[in-house]
């Protein structure tokens, strides 16, 4: 009996321990469980490894704080039309072990200490990040450049705009494409990093030698490991100190589709330069490597609607609604 006893309250408290799902929808109408990141993550029934899910048509205004270490769950971005979508004004990361994906946030991403550990940023769109934290980021769309501290992970992101790392860091897989703020900044900026199978295009085009302008610190004093990168440094300028580079010269036109909205813009094409020329004879970019890219940011194994027919008017009193949804399996 007594052994029946202790196997009940095992199964109990495991059941106790289950990690919880939340919705979040600011609408009242929507009757979620919280209208806002920041209300889920200061409720005392919230705990740690806790899950929350943003409902689609969901959009959060302000600046969302993440107080307690969640999953964050989104719709991914340009499914179709706005009542597909989920967004965030902003986030502001507050704590360790904080994982999203699929979610828009829709100007920046702040995690401004280095003691928050295990941030992960997955398969997600953002206006900018601004962070200290050591964090991975993988497979985003990223619009308005990055800045990021020491030892943080970048991971097949397509990146409009300047990426500045701290010290240890890892750049691997990414497409970084724009202008920085001002003449004569660099892409890049980088100290005692990995640096290899990007794709870094300067495309400051109001002085034409400005496409030389990709990494910054290549002399082998600032110890930057750069290895089979795609730059739009011109053959003049390339840079001895990293003869392993892929291809020097290139261009938005020479590398990309550059057709399609958004994300799909940056789809190889078939002569591209990059493809083969990576380390180890990989493509560059981001749709090859650890984390391939996908399009619109569709988070990992969450069923997502693709169609839906509504009929206009109902049959026999009854309206029969037809939906067809995927599940992103990769």
């Amino acid at each position: 009996m007594k052994k029946l006893f202790f196997l009940a309250a095992a199964v109990l408290l495991s059941g106790a321990m289950q990690a919880r799902n939340w919705r979040i929808n600011s609408i009242p109408e929507a009757k979620a469980d919280f209208p806002s990141i920041t209300d889920a993550t200061a409720s005392a029934d919230v705990k740690d490894g806790d899950v929350l899910y943003l409902d689609p048509g969901c959009h959060l205004t302000g600046t969302q704080s993440v107080s307690k270490g969640v999953t964050i769950i989104g719709t991914g971005f340009n499914l179709g039309g706005s009542e597909m979508e989920s967004s965030v004004q902003n986030i502001e990361i507050l704590c360790s072990d904080v994982v999203l994906t699929g979610v828009h946030i829709q100007n920046t991403l702040y995690a401004s200490r280095d003691i928050y550990k295990n941030v992960e940023v997955v398969r997600c769109k953002i206006g900018s990040i601004s962070a200290s934290a050591p964090m991975l980021v993988a497979s985003c769309y990223i619009t308005s450049g990055v800045n990021l501290g020491y030892n943080a992970r970048l991971y097949n992101n397509i990146i409009l705009g300047a990426v500045g790392m701290g010290q240890g860091g890892i750049m691997r897989n990414n497409a970084i494409v724009g202008a920085p703020r001002y003449s004569g900044n660099r892409m890049v900026v980088a100290t005692r990093c990995t640096i290899i199978d990007n794709i870094i295009i300067n495309t400051y085009d109001y002085y034409p030698e400005d496409v030389n302008n990709t990494l910054d610190n290549t002399d082998p004093s600032y110890g930057n490991d750069i290895k089979g990168n795609i730059l739009s440094t011109d053959a003049e300028h390339a840079y001895a100190n990293h003869p392993s580079n892929a291809y020097v010269g290139a261009t938005v036109a020479d590398v990309f589709v550059n057709e399609g909205m958004y994300d799909e813009r940056y789809r190889l094409k078939e002569d591209s330069p990059a493809k083969g020329a990576g380390y180890g004879g990989n493509d560059c970019g981001p749709f090859a490597g650890y984390y391939p890219y996908v399009m619109s940011c569709r988070p990992k194994n969450i069923p997502y609607i693709y169609d839906a027919i509504v009929p206009n008017h109902p049959t026999d009193n009854k309206i029969t609604v037809t939906v067809k949804a995927k599940n992103q399996n990769e």
